[in-house]
């Protein structure tokens, strides 16, 4: 992480492709590397002598952990849908729901939406997921 910060200082100077830049160092640092913890490299960056580098290297970790609560967030939104048709497809069909469940688990936000229309309309499971 020390070596970078030089790298930066240069990167900065470079205006928005330099925030991109450090946005996909930064990304990498947070996805690749499990051992550096998130506020060992913020303590870090605020130690770089250069102001200007310590605001762009602190909005690009503040836009990367925004996304990483946004994409957490949908992911968990997710879950809750697929568990909702899930109960619903089991209290309509009992047993006949549990051969979808994995293919339930793993739908598409569209899918779900698609599931869910059709769990009011139709009469066997099977028709709940024709064509998916």
């Amino acid at each position: 992480l020390d070596e970078l910060i030089p790298c930066w200082q240069e990167l900065s100077e470079d205006g928005k492709t330099g925030l991109e830049y450090i946005e996909s160092m930064l990304n990498y640092l947070y996805r690749a590397t499990e051992s550096l913890d998130e506020k060992v490299i913020i303590e870090r960056l605020q130690q770089a002598p250069d102001t200007k580098i310590k605001e762009m290297v602190m909005t690009a970790a503040e836009r990367l952990k925004a996304e990483g609560f946004q994409e957490g967030e949908a992911r968990g939104e997710a879950k809750g849908a697929s568990k909702m048709v899930l109960k619903m497809l089991q209290l309509k069909f009992q047993s006949a729901a549990q051969p979808y469940t994995d293919q339930l688990l793993s739908a598409s936000q569209s899918e779900l939406d698609l599931i869910s229309e059709r769990l009011l309309a139709v009469e066997t499971i099977e028709q709940v997921f024709e064509g998916l």
